[in-house]
């Protein structure tokens, strides 16, 4: 079974999510969170496989949690949802979730958005792990030049991490 946390700051689509998975949902465990600084603090202390958020929230937008998120959990697949097109949203949506979800959604729509890129997530979390273990077999071979600068930029990300230093994105 998989792990995801759903952040959102509205009350009633929460419990739509949880009453609509509840029983339908043998694959994902979903934790629901309405506070984006609690769902920071359960991405410090459990492992989630897919983290969704509203992009436009009161206490701390989405776009600041998917940022955070990736720092404390780099691995996990990140996605933005949002009804609104405005350009804080764009913002979001090109720098910090792996995918965007538009608003509405029905919970069935959701579930198979995740399951759907959640495999393609992983394959390519794989590919970066393949090359970070690699490059820390061979360091300094020109191999790595080849690569596309975003599995780059994962990679020396990955490198510092396990270094001990994180920084934003």
């Amino acid at each position: 079974m998989k792990n995801m946390l759903f952040v959102d700051d509205n009350a009633k689509l929460l419990a739509a999510v949880k009453r609509n998975t509840a029983a339908n949902n043998a694959h994902w465990k979903i934790s629901l969170e309405g506070n984006p600084f609690q769902a920071l603090e359960l991405l410090k202390k459990y492992h989630y496989d897919v983290l969704v958020t509203d992009i436009r929230m009161p206490l701390m937008s989405g776009a600041q949690l998917l940022d955070d998120a990736a720092s404390i959990a780099p691995l996990t697949m990140r996605i933005g949802t949002s009804g609104y097109f405005d350009p804080l949203t764009t913002y979001s949506m090109t720098h910090q979730p792996h995918y965007f979800l538009a608003k509405p959604f029905t919970t069935e729509t959701l579930i198979d958005f995740v399951q759907s890129r959640y495999q393609t997530h992983n394959i390519e979390i794989r590919k970066a792990k393949s090359w970070l273990d690699y490059i820390s077999r061979h360091p300094g071979r020109p191999e790595v030049n080849d690569l596309p600068k975003p599995m780059r930029s994962q990679i020396n990300r990955e490198r510092l991490r396990n270094l001990g230093i994180s920084f934003p994105d």
